[in-house]
């Protein structure tokens, strides 16, 4: 939008502009590539994101950022250069592994909900409010109610520190899990989809679990 228009870029060359603007920053920067570049058969999705480095010329005193998460040497070359890069500039590379991070991987018995959950089940039963926070994320509403419905059992629907969440729950309802959420509140374990996971916080959770591979 600001390359592509005269009206833009006489903004960004304009002295009050100038004097404002202090940091030109471009995330997730392998799009320059996966999106500007085309081939001989294909066009470009976004032909602009190739010709970001002209912010260099339009803005020549301004420092810039570009940060990515999934380019290799080769490719963060490639976009130092399309971006205008000057030499020498700092490039920080740090490893993705976090060692207070663990993945773990177990294949449940999906017909046998309350067995696949058993252990979570004994320690919420024993530990109650002082169970660590737990986050059951499932791709489906269907998925989530399963899940749900074998906690009930379990606990005689007595759901005092476990909760549901989905597109489908009450807007109050909603609103009152999330404030729970938002501080080290009564609910232990939260069975959500997605729509949980839009602009929330989640104090204090320890495991997320993924009920079925996620896509």
């Amino acid at each position: 939008m600001f390359l592509a228009s005269n009206k833009w870029r006489e903004m960004l060359n304009s002295i009050i502009y100038q004097e404002r603007l202090k940091l030109i920053v471009v995330d997730e920067a392998y799009i320059v590539l996966q999106w500007g570049e085309g081939s001989n058969q294909v066009e470009p999705f976004r032909k602009w994101f190739s010709q970001i480095g002209q912010l260099r010329s339009l803005c020549p005193t301004v420092p810039r950022l570009a940060l990515t998460a999934t380019s290799g040497p080769s490719n963060r070359r490639k976009i130092m250069r399309m971006l205008c890069f000057r030499i020498g500039c700092e490039v920080i590379s740090e490893s993705p592994d976090r060692q207070n991070i663990k993945i773990s991987l177990q294949i449940p018995n999906n017909d046998n909900i309350e067995s696949t959950f058993m252990s979570l089940l004994d320690d919420l039963k024993t530990l109650k409010e002082r169970l660590p926070r737990h986050i059951i994320f499932c791709e489906t509403t269907s998925a989530v109610s399963k899940v749900y419905a074998a906690f009930n059992k379990f606990f005689n629907k007595n759901n005092e520190h476990f909760e549901m969440y989905h597109s489908k729950i009450p807007e109050a309802k909603k609103y009152e899990i999330r404030v729970d959420m938002a501080e080290d509140g009564r609910i232990r374990i939260l069975i959500f989809t997605n729509s949980a996971g839009m602009d929330v916080n989640f104090h204090g959770a320890k495991n997320i679990i993924h009920y079925g591979s996620p896509r």
